[in-house]
């Protein structure tokens, strides 16, 4: 039986991956995560061990799924890492930088906050709120 090398493991380049935006300055995607303070867990730190925690997880290795940071703003760590479908991992995206309400989904559509989500790549409005809390409240319930 032919040994397989870890390099040709098909979750090696994911990893391979993180670690370079969360390490590398030069990488183009360095500024959305260790630009921002994201890190990878030390038990990451080698592939052996993030691959058995990885592998653990459910929805591992089914088609559409890629692996996910539970908490966006937080860092590659067995407690927030999870497998997810683009539409999860659609609505789980950190505030825009223009954003005016404060919350992910949320904002100021004339005299009401507006609360929406993208799913499958269009946007759904669930409606007009009084406050930016009320329209959170209502895309959590939603999500």
């Amino acid at each position: 039986m032919k040994k397989v090398r870890l390099v040709d493991h098909r979750l090696y380049n994911t990893w391979k991956n993180e670690r370079r935006r969360c390490r590398t300055q030069s990488n183009p995607n360095f500024k959305h995560y260790g630009g921002r303070g994201i890190s990878i867990h030390p038990a990451f730190e080698k592939f052996v061990d993030w691959l058995y925690y990885v592998e653990s997880l459910p929805n591992c290795g089914r088609e559409g799924y890629t692996l996910d940071r539970v908490m966006n703003d937080a860092n590659y760590e067995p407690m927030n890492l999870r497998w997810a479908d683009q539409s999860t991992q659609c609505l789980n995206t950190r505030v825009h930088k223009t954003n005016t309400s404060g919350f992910r989904g949320v904002r100021k559509k004339r005299d009401k906050w507006q609360a929406y989500v993208h799913v499958a790549g269009v946007q759904k409005s669930l409606g007009c709120f009084a406050t930016p809390e009320e329209a959170y409240t209502a895309r959590c319930a939603f999500v």
